[in-house]
């Protein structure tokens, strides 16, 4: 089976949604009738890697001067020079109005080369590498992957949630989703639709290596909480946790914070928080995936933030969960998945974000992380309660889908 992967988030890109990618292409490897090949747009200088173990990564468009074509788009009004260096893009622009002259030559590139796959696997980030595929469907069976519920935050040309049925899920042989997104479609989806879904989990439960941590993140004497990941604004906006940590005023727990953080924070908020003024709330930036997982091995509670999008399940909420370490999860209503998710997990703490910041509640936070700082699930646990969701299985679920395609 020769499958096209349409991924743009290319490796080395450490986030969550990319790295779900790689893990179901490090089980699809694990195959030997599977030959892939990865396609996209690199957004990096280091992302102009040309394999990814023995899968060839095709960048485009235009390998060589896409770097200088971005340096354009930063001077605003001298764009028009992408016109001149490519003339072909006035082309595109004419003929194709909707589409980037990166999005025609992605297409011109496939249909150049329909007879070297026999399946196409789209995942959806961003939401185009899906569309592109419907546009060449005719030519290759195409296999549409959704991680988040995309129609939420599809461009205003696309106006109506039911183009997607049409335009993208309609042209596809199958769709895999999570449960969660599978039930968002029954809502609204035409039965021929919701008829071609395929179940697959986030592939996160799996056992980490405490043998290759060589690097020490914290002090033993604390009672050491870590968030790993991004923090918006409107989706998920740290102020509350941060109420809570100015209120325990204990010396002996500290909040540990690896990942980003949307632009759009004000200055204020950025400079208080993320600089390391507080002495009990560090920020450690953005890490590479080898050391974000030491992070999450080595503290004693993690500390987990739901969506306000209530279709929005947070993949990592499984890596915390592989780790078997006690989990306080603030979460934003009571539709989050957060919370069925967390159902069978021994070693949790579910709190709502809009409930008031008192005492109670402040010793709550303090009583469980200081009763369950040192108890942890072992992975056999973990495995046990949670199979679908780890990349053996996971991985079985794609390749069966994608085989049974490619045969058609």
């Amino acid at each position: 089976m020769r499958l096209l992967v349409i991924h743009d988030e290319l490796y080395p890109n450490t986030s969550a949604n990319a790295r779900i990618v790689y893990r179901i292409i490090d089980e699809l490897l694990k195959h030997d009738d599977v030959e892939v090949t990865v396609m996209g747009c690199a957004q990096t200088n280091d992302q102009f890697v040309t394999h990814y173990h023995k899968c060839p990564i095709i960048h485009v468009p235009w390998k060589k001067t896409c770097r200088y074509f971005r340096l354009l788009d930063q001077l605003g009004r001298f764009k028009i020079l992408r016109y001149i260096l490519m003339p072909r893009s006035i082309v595109y622009r004419i003929l194709h109005p909707r589409w980037t002259p990166r999005d025609v030559e992605m297409m011109r590139w496939i249909y150049h080369r329909r007879r070297q796959f026999d399946v196409v696997l789209a995942c959806a980030m961003p939401f185009y590498s899906i569309d592109i595929a419907a546009q060449i469907s005719k030519y290759i069976p195409v296999v549409n992957y959704y991680m988040e519920p995309y129609w939420e935050h599809l461009p205003s040309f696309y106006s109506n949630t039911q183009i997607i049925s049409r335009l993208w899920d309609g042209l596809a042989s199958r769709v895999i989703v999570p449960e969660h997104i599978k039930q968002i479609y029954k809502k609204y989806a035409d039965k021929d639709i919701v008829d071609k879904l395929v179940v697959a989990e986030f592939p996160n439960v799996l056992k980490r290596d405490e043998n290759k941590i060589d690097y020490v993140f914290f002090s033993s004497a604390k009672i050491n909480l870590a968030f790993v990941g991004k923090f918006y604004p409107e989706i998920r906006n740290p102020q509350y946790l941060f109420n809570i940590m100015e209120r325990i005023h204990s010396s002996d727990i500290s909040l540990h914070i690896a990942g980003g953080f949307n632009g759009s924070f004000s200055k204020s908020f950025i400079e208080r928080y993320f600089t390391n003024k507080i002495p009990y709330i560090s920020f450690m930036g953005m890490l590479p995936p080898d050391k974000a997982d030491s992070m999450l091995v080595q503290a004693d509670v993690l500390v987990h933030m739901g969506n306000t999008t209530p279709e929005m399940l947070p993949s990592k909420i499984l890596d915390y969960i592989s780790t078997g370490k006690p989990i306080i999860n603030l979460y934003q209503h009571d539709h989050c998945p957060t919370l069925s998710i967390l159902d069978a997990y021994p070693l949790k703490l579910n709190i709502r974000v809009d409930s008031p910041v008192t005492d109670e509640l402040l010793n709550n936070i303090v009583s469980f992380c200081k009763e369950n700082c040192r108890k942890r699930i072992s992975y056999d646990e973990i495995k046990s309660l949670y199979m679908k969701y780890t990349p053996k299985v996971v991985g079985e679920i794609f390749y069966n889908t994608l085989l049974e395609v490619s045969k058609k």
